[in-house]
């Protein structure tokens, strides 16, 4: 008998699991899109303020990325992704990143109320050029976006 079937035997016989890693896996993978929806729901129209930072180990360099946000009248704080960067810190792959990972979400940029970073030249630079993008798609397209009663974001014709 296999140490995770002594521990938890009738969890796994009542469930019908073999368990090895690739049951694992699955079900890690499985709970991890579940969450993801779940955090997609919830920050659907809502303003959001985002934190990135970058962190180095062992030659490997990362961007993490998080997330924070008004829910039931309380502040909480998600983080959206670590993603690995095998390319250079420039503020152009700061933004393409940056927008993956909103993508990946279904965030829009004009939901970003503020970003918190290490006050970095790259990430200066990249909300910079981001800002830049915004005020000029708002020239084209108009500013007609505001913030409901409830803090969610949504068009000012659709009051």
């Amino acid at each position: 008998m296999k140490t995770t079937e002594r521990i938890f035997p009738v969890r796994f016989r009542a469930l019908d699991l073999t368990i090895n890693r690739r049951t694992i896996e699955a079900l890690v993978d499985e709970e991890a899109q579940n969450q993801k929806q779940i955090l997609k729901s919830t920050l659907k129209n809502k303003l959001l303020s985002l934190k990135l930072d970058f962190a180095s180990r062992h030659h490997r360099s990362f961007l993490a990325i998080n997330v924070q946000y008004c829910h039931k009248d309380k502040l909480c704080v998600s983080t959206l992704a670590v993603k690995e960067l095998h390319y250079r810190h420039t503020s152009d792959n700061i933004i393409q990143t940056l927008s993956e990972v909103l993508e990946e979400f279904d965030l829009r940029k004009g939901q970003i109320y503020s970003a918190t970073t290490d006050n970095g030249s790259n990430f200066v630079k990249a909300f910079s050029d981001l800002d830049q993008e915004d005020t000029n798609a708002d020239i084209l397209y108009g500013d007609d976006m505001d913030v409901n009663e409830s803090g969610n974001y949504e068009r000012r014709n659709q009051r």
